[in-house]
């Protein structure tokens, strides 16, 4: 899946779960970036999956937890995406936030990527 998106030059792909929030390093060509944001002409996919509901099972955090290739997750919470982007020139500007619905005043994760054409 991950070739697909960067033969195409897809810088971030959004998807849902239930249960977590959580944010992928770039990936490209086999390997994550360790790399943190701001991502500037970073070749690679940003991947986050968006927390959609909250876990009523009591997801423990030991079960999940936050892997090598995770920037960062979230356990049980609810929360919402803020996605912006825009044009400047030649360059492309992409910021995401995730918020928890416990705290709307401050982004609990935010990622910026930037490409020059």
């Amino acid at each position: 899946m991950f070739s697909i998106f960067n033969d195409n030059n897809v810088s971030l792909y959004i998807g849902a779960h239930m249960h977590q929030y959580e944010r992928l390093y770039p990936y490209y060509e086999g390997k994550f970036s360790k790399k943190e944001s701001p991502y500037e002409n970073e070749e690679g996919l940003v991947s986050i999956v968006e927390a959609a509901a909250p876990n009523e099972l009591g997801l423990v955090e030991i079960w999940y937890p936050k892997l090598y290739f995770s920037v960062t997750n979230t356990h049980n919470v609810t929360g919402f995406g803020l996605l912006k982007s825009y044009l400047q020139g030649e360059t492309n500007n992409i910021v995401y936030e995730h918020y928890k619905t416990t705290s709307f005043t401050e982004a609990f994760d935010k990622v910026e990527i930037i490409r020059t054409f």
